[in-house]
């Protein structure tokens, strides 16, 4: 059990607040010890080391001077967008936008919300942990925001979160950010999440956010990450879908030592839609690790996933895909595909597409692929009087935007295009 853990638990118990927090923090930290770090025994960290994620010591939320690295780590920060940015998890209200927000928009600091009935509730609802790392965020959990979308609001602007990661000195950060987003009833709202990272810099990124998408609600949640060279991140999102709501996220993995996403959606009434998608592109001995389950509750809902990968120098990926459909969820379809595309030779994919169905009336497919670049598509190319490299890099373009083509907000994917534009024409090992 890591003594640093302990510790900044510790600090935050003797901080004053209210009770059912402090209740929560406590039970949390006990969740967590009981639990313990998973090992290669537990299904769902077979191929990943958990112990890189349970850092000894270190120093929790660091208040830091915003770095240069957000110009340089592929995110475009947008006039039209919403913005806000993190640094060490906090939030950094000099370059955020908390003011002049549209109408039936209210973000306020998490700090600030304890009182809230819907704070409160969503805490409670996303306290059922399936790991030690998710105890661990509630155990520590100070900072963060919270996002609602009023009833009947359609919210133009997209949300634009920056988590920026810096170490200042030798210590070793942990940052520990909690998000809270509640769609009221027939409201929209889109949220995009850029996590970058200063490269050679040793941290820890464990974010957590809860989505609650009401009666007919519609909420997008796009994630991208591309943290430093010796940064981890690990990324746990909980989704919960009430009657004839709409879900999607996408996330693009690009860069780190060691990146883990989490994703659990719940379609707890009939008529509730997900689609979750995501390209991931290690390389350099990178670990990418992608686990998700959907678990379709009641009848009429639909899910739909895609996820693309490309593996270059040495990296590995895991997928982890799960759908759940109960015996009270008939008339359900659900989609599910990986595919990979291997460039090197001492690379490696894990990928575990999975469905476990009790209700008889559904129409479910699933499926996986891994291969090599077609030969016949780089022979045309070539024929053309396109380089090799040249050809490879159009082709691996291609085949991840397929997935990013799905995206459905227009700034988001086309912002999400460039970057794969420009990572394969920065050059491409």
């Amino acid at each position: 059990m890591s003594s640093a853990i302990e510790q900044e638990f510790a600090k935050l118990d003797s901080l004053s607040g209210p009770t059912w927090l402090r209740e929560h923090r406590k039970e949390s930290f006990e969740t967590f010890k009981k639990l313990g770090i998973p090992n290669r025994k537990d299904e769902q960290w077979k191929y990943t080391n958990a112990k890189a994620f349970a850092a000894d010591e270190f120093s929790l939320s660091q208040h830091a001077e915003l770095p240069s690295i957000i110009s340089t780590s592929c995110v475009e920060i947008l006039a039209e967008d919403i913005n806000l940015v993190f640094v060490n998890g906090q939030l950094n209200e000099d370059l955020s936008q908390l003011s002049s927000l549209p109408e039936g928009l209210e973000i306020s600091l998490l700090e600030d919300s304890w009182d809230d009935l819907d704070v409160q509730d969503a805490v409670k609802k996303s306290s059922d942990f399936e790991n030690a790392f998710e105890a661990q965020n509630h155990a520590l959990m100070e900072h963060g925001l919270v996002i609602k979308a009023a009833k009947n609001t359609a919210i133009s602007e997209t949300i634009h979160l920056v988590f920026v990661n810096q170490v200042n000195g030798d210590s070793e950060i942990l940052s520990s950010p909690s998000i809270f987003v509640i769609c009221d009833r027939s409201a929209e709202l889109s949220i995009r999440e850029s996590h970058v990272g200063d490269s050679g810099a040793k941290y820890i990124s464990s974010s957590s956010v809860f989505v609650e998408a009401r009666q007919n609600a519609k909420v997008g949640l796009y994630k991208f990450q591309n943290q430093g060279d010796d940064g981890r991140h690990l990324d746990h999102t909980q989704v919960i879908q009430k009657r004839d709501s709409k879900f999607e996220t996408f996330n693009f993995s690009l860069g780190g030592k060691l990146l883990r996403n989490d994703l659990r959606i719940r379609l707890e009434e009939s008529g509730a839609d997900a689609v979750f998608n995501g390209v991931y592109m290690p390389c350099n001995g990178e670990h990418v690790d992608s686990q998700s389950t959907v678990d379709h509750q009641s009848p009429h809902c639909t899910s739909s996933q895609l996820y693309k990968g490309v593996l270059r120098d040495g990296s590995r990926a895991v997928f982890n895909g799960k759908v759940l459909i109960r015996r009270d969820a008939q008339q359900t379809d659900a989609k599910q595909l990986n595919n990979n595309l291997l460039l090197s030779e001492n690379v490696e994919i894990d990928t575990k597409p999975q469905m476990e169905i009790d209700a008889d009336d559904v129409k479910c497919a699933h499926g996986a692929t891994v291969g090599q670049m077609d030969e016949d598509e780089l022979f045309y190319l070539q024929s053309r009087g396109i380089n090799l490299e040249l050809a490879k890099k159009m082709l691996s373009v291609g085949y991840l935007n397929e997935a990013v083509h799905r995206i459905s907000n227009e700034s988001v994917r086309n912002a999400f295009e460039s970057i794969l534009k420009k990572e394969f024409t920065d050059g491409l090992s």
